[in-house]
């Protein structure tokens, strides 16, 4: 074992753990710590995040250990289990990384937020001051719908034209992994002049039509890929603000449930 690495023993895993991910989280407890790791002691309850291509694991008995340099691991809230931390903060740390560097919003602005797989962007988009509109694939629970003060879109872009006077949208986050030339117009419909549309969609396209419709409204499509954080060494400070950012919104309640 490196001199600044611990041993965690894994306890919850985001996704399969054979999947290809270039990405690993994972939420465990310390069994053993390098000569030169002063963050934190055995026993201690963390969440790593750490790339795939430095990840290193082996069995003991009946469980999972993994070798995870210092860099890449952050204490988690008692309060929280396993389970719990891993997926709150798979969803936040996406949505983080969708409203603060794919789009910067601006208190006050309004965002238009397409099919997430849950309640976090939402209520995320809310606590910082967003109006938000919002629309479900899926139908969502009378519960969910009627705690929420963000506003129910049935139509696109039809109702979200109607709820802005005619304006659009500062921001749209598209969750959709898969886009047709409907659901493309749709969206870039619903964009205020110099609006952004964060998508994604990695194998996203736009035919001449959309690219004028966009270039009129002096308007920007981004992408969101939460997996670039892990890529960027030069940016790892920031990457460990939004994880334990991530981890202080799910310990208050921000978890979409």
């Amino acid at each position: 074992m490196a001199l600044n690495t611990y041993e965690v023993q894994i306890k919850a895993i985001f996704g399969s753990p054979d999947s290809q991910s270039s990405t690993k989280i994972f939420s465990g407890q310390i069994k053993s710590s390098g000569k030169y790791c002063t963050l934190y002691t055995p026993s201690t309850q963390v969440l790593c995040c750490i790339p795939s291509s430095l990840l290193t694991t082996y069995q003991d008995e009946d469980s999972t250990i993994a070798l995870v340099p210092e860099e890449f691991v952050l204490q988690k809230p008692n309060e929280l289990s396993y389970e719990n931390a891993v997926q709150g903060v798979v969803s936040l740390f996406k949505t983080l990384t969708a409203l603060h560097y794919s789009l910067n919003v601006l208190q006050n602005e309004s965002i238009f937020i397409i099919n997430p797989s849950d309640f976090v962007p939402i209520n995320l988009s809310l606590s910082l001051g967003l109006t938000v509109l919002y629309t479900f694939k899926e139908s969502t629970s009378k519960k969910e719908e009627t705690k929420t003060k963000a506003i129910k879109i049935n139509e696109i872009p039809d109702g979200v034209i109607a709820e802005t006077g005619g304006l659009g949208v500062n921001y749209v986050l598209d969750f959709n992994s898969r886009h047709d030339w409907k659901s493309k117009k749709a969206a870039i419909d619903c964009l205020a002049i110099r609006g952004k549309w964060a998508v994604c969609d990695a194998s996203l396209q736009l035919d001449p039509p959309e690219s004028y419709q966009i270039f009129m409204r002096n308007a920007s499509v981004c992408w969101v890929n939460e997996d670039m954080w892990t890529w960027n060494g030069v940016e790892h400070g920031k990457f460990l603000h939004l994880l334990n950012t991530a981890m202080k919104y799910l310990k208050d309640g921000i978890d979409g449930r």
